[in-house]
């Protein structure tokens, strides 16, 4: 069975990787841009506003790839993986194997991804504030991503 979670595993990783490269390609657009200010969504230019929305939808993706692929792999292939578990148990035994910084750091990561999909169009200082901070945490994610990937290297999860 080892084989098969190995094989998942490694076509995840390949999807990751795709949503990776998306999002670097989109951050390289919007980083010119940064720090967003009111003025930039008052009268925005639609590329940019569709490489923000890029910038968002990737960030999603490669977050939920590892969340909810990724990681149950990681813990079937160390023997860690408790079928009736919650996901912050999870979390806590990834923490544990250091696969994640923290159970926190990942809690960040989707609170600032659920602080984006709310509608801020009367509140344009709060939209800003939230997206600057977003791009951000673009960079975390991404130096996460890295992070499992050395880790699933150094235990030889895959062949």
């Amino acid at each position: 069975m080892t084989v098969g979670y190995q094989d998942k595993l490694k076509a995840e990783i390949e999807i990751c990787v795709l949503h990776e490269g998306r999002l670097k390609i989109s951050l390289q657009h919007v980083h010119p841009l940064l720090p967003l200010t009111p003025q930039f969504f008052e009268k925005p230019d639609d590329e940019d506003l569709a490489f923000l929305d890029m910038v968002a939808m990737q960030f999603a993706k490669l977050q939920d790839a590892l969340g909810k692929k990724i990681f149950p792999l990681i813990l079937r292939l160390t023997n860690d993986y408790e079928e009736d578990e919650t996901f912050i148990d999870r979390l806590n035994r990834l923490e544990r194997l250091g696969v994640i910084n923290s159970v926190q750091h990942w809690q960040t990561l989707c609170d600032i991804r659920n602080a984006l999909s709310h509608e801020y169009e009367n509140d344009l200082e709060k939209l800003c504030n939230i997206f600057n901070y977003f791009i951000e945490k673009c960079d975390e994610l991404l130096a996460l991503w890295h992070r499992i990937q050395e880790y699933i290297k150094e235990k030889n999860l895959i062949t």
